[in-house]
């Protein structure tokens, strides 16, 4: 019988800023570069995302 698997996406996981924190600190102490870039990547994106949604004041 096939494994059945789902979708993840990191996005539905960043979406507070203690989320956001607690990813960036484990990605920091993972000391792994990649994993480092790739979450700042995520984070860019998550916070890209909730503006869109929900522009900040003071922001274009």
């Amino acid at each position: 019988m096939p494994l059945k698997t789902t979708k993840f996406d990191v996005q539905d996981y960043l979406k507070t800023p203690d989320q956001q924190i607690a990813y960036l600190e484990a990605a920091l102490e993972s000391n792994d570069p990649s994993f480092i870039a790739a979450a700042i990547g995520d984070l860019a994106k998550a916070r890209s995302d909730a503006d869109r949604v929900s522009p900040r004041k003071g922001r274009p």
